[in-house]
Parts: structure tokens; C-alpha cells; sequence
């Protein structure tokens, strides 16, 4: 269940509650009080997260500004009352609201200083769990790793054809990627010149098994992985989810990075390809999994 939260300009108020009465989906309809001034009025109503999308753009011509729409998400339970379809949780797989995951997304196509810092942090991290054979770093380096929302918001431009949102998104990626596996070669270097021990020793599979290789375990990972991501992102669970999209990503771009400084080219190409495997087999796996979502939408709405 969605709330609508929005102030209406005083003297469009009666053309909004005529939209939102004339939507079977909206309940629970209250008008509150006036702004301070007495220029716009409060107005609320809960809707289902499938009738958003067309909704929307019926309020901003009623005269409602864009900018004084908000969306509250709320799970609801009715103990005593009948059970409605909903009432159940975000991850059941209910009707997506289209106009507010491109918005959410579009905050996640930016390469703020933030991401870069958790990035470059990620990089290091597992720079040192490559040298030491440490999985426990290389997991450590995973979930600090928040790689996984340029991928959905990729996943989401391209599913609702905002092409300049999964370009803006894919750039972020790219460069996020390059932090991790620059920060990773930096610091095998440094590594390298105080005299540090694992950083002389032959790399091999830096304690990642089959990852640092494409083959059918790391395609079909990244797969269900690119599956998993995007549930979570529409269901706000992506920081416990972005372990398992980071599984395909992280390891490799800081494999890429210590191979690099150690000169070792026949383990640096396969790490690479690997990674531009693991990114194309999450973005398809994403984008498909919400073309279906959207087809199941509009199938039950019809």
C-alpha cells in the first residue's frame, strides 16, 4: 500500500479531490489543513502501487505541482478485517509504481563522492583478501561494495526505455569499477615497494577459485544474482541483497587491479572479461526480470 501525500494550491483543491474520488483505487481520502499562509491545502489518500503511474499525471493537471507530491510506503495488516491483495508485503510481488522507481533510480546514475568512497574502500579491501587468500576479506570487501544500484538503476532505464538514465547509470558503474580495481593497484604497488610479503608471491587464483575465470558457475551466478538485485532494490533490501550482485563484481575488478601491478597480463584478461560478463549477465538478468513484473501489471490490471 502507497500513501499520497501532497499539498494542492487552494484553488485547485476541488479539481484534485474530484481525481482522486474518480479513482477506484484511492481510499481512505482526507483533506487536512492549510499551509500557513492559507495557499495550499493537505490532502491524503492510500493507493495501490499498480494505479500510481497514471495517477500522477492526473493530479499535476488538476494543478498540483510535482514537486509537492510524496509517496509514503506502508505495509499494512488488517488482524481483524479480511485480507486484501494489498495489504501484503513489498516482496510479494505486487504491482510496481513505474514513475517512482525511475525516480529513485535517477539518484543512483551519479557518481557522488560517497559511492566513489565506498568504492575505493571496497578496492583495497579486497586487494589485500587477493594477495592473503582471505575470503573473509574478499566478502568483507562485497558488502561495504554499493555497486548494485547503478546496475538496477541501468536495469530500470532500460526496462522503461529512459535510455539517457541507463546511459548516466552505466558511466557510474564503469567509473565505480575503475575506482575498485585502481585503489586495488595502487595499493599492491605500495604493497610491493614497502616490502609486504603476499604482494611478491605469485598471485594464482587469489583465493577466488573459478572466479577470476568466465564459465558457465560465474555466468549462472551473475544471472540469479541480477534476479535477486532487483527484487531487492524495488523492495528497499538492497544493502543485505548487494552482497550477492557484488560476489560478481568486486572480486574481479580487484583482481583485475593487483594483476595488474604485478605484471601477471595472463590472469589481468580473464579477470576483465570476466567482469564485463558478470555486468552484462546482471543488467539482462534485471531488466528482464521487471519486463516481466510489468507485463504481469498490466495482465492483472486488464
Amino acid at each position: 500500500m502507497l500513501v499520497l501525500y501532497l499539498f494542492a494550491p487552494a484553488d485547485a483543491t476541488a479539481r484534485v479531490m474530484d481525481v482522486l474520488r474518480a479513482e477506484p483505487a484511492a481510499v481512505n481520502l482526507l483533506r487536512g489543513g492549510t499551509t500557513d499562509d492559507g495557499g495550499r491545502v493537505l490532502i491524503t489518500a492510500e493507493v495501490q502501487a499498480g494505479t500510481v503511474d497514471a495517477l500522477l499525471p492526473r493530479l499535476e493537471s488538476a494543478g498540483v505541482p510535482g514537486d509537492d507530491i510524496s509517496i509514503i510506503h506502508r505495509d499494512t495488516s488488517r488482524p481483524l478485517g479480511r485480507l486484501r491483495g494489498d495489504d501484503l508485503p513489498a516482496w510479494s510481488g505486487g504491482a510496481l509504481a513505474w514513475t517512482e522507481l525511475a525516480t529513485a533510480s535517477r539518484q543512483y546514475a551519479r557518481a557522488v563522492p560517497q559511492y566513489l568512497t565506498f568504492m575505493g574502500c571496497a578496492g583495497v579491501i579486497a586487494a589485500f583478501g587477493v594477495l592473503t587468500k582471505s575470503a573473509t576479506l574478499i566478502v568483507g570487501a562485497m558488502a561495504i561494495s554499493p555497486d548494485l544500484l547503478p546496475l538496477c538503476a541501468m536495469c530500470v532505464g532500460l526496462a522503461d526505455h529512459r535510455f539517457r538514465l541507463a546511459g548516466r547509470a552505466f558511466a557510474v558503474l564503469i567509473i565505480g569499477m575503475a575506482m575498485a580495481a585502481l585503489t586495488a593497484l595502487l595499493v599492491t604497488l605500495a604493497l610491493r615497494a614497502s616490502g609486504y610479503g603476499p604482494a611478491h608471491e605469485a598471485l594464482g587464483d587469489g583465493g577466488l577459485g573459478i572466479l577470476p575465470t568466465v564459465n558457465a558457475a560465474t555466468v549462472l551466478v551473475a544471472l540469479a544474482a541480477g534476479v535477486a538485485g532487483i527484487l531487492s532494490f524495488e523492495t528497499r533490501a538492497s544493502s543485505a541483497v548487494g552482497v550477492a550482485i557484488s560476489i560478481t563484481t568486486i572480486p574481479a575488478a580487484a583482481f583485475l587491479g593487483v594483476a595488474v601491478a604485478e605484471g601477471d597480463s595472463a590472469a589481468g584478461g580473464p579477470a576483465a572479461a570476466v567482469l564485463a560478463v558478470n555486468a552484462a549477465m546482471l543488467v539482462l538478468a534485471g531488466t528482464l526480470t521487471l519486463l516481466v513484473q510489468r507485463a504481469r501489471g498490466r495482465r492483472h490490471s486488464a
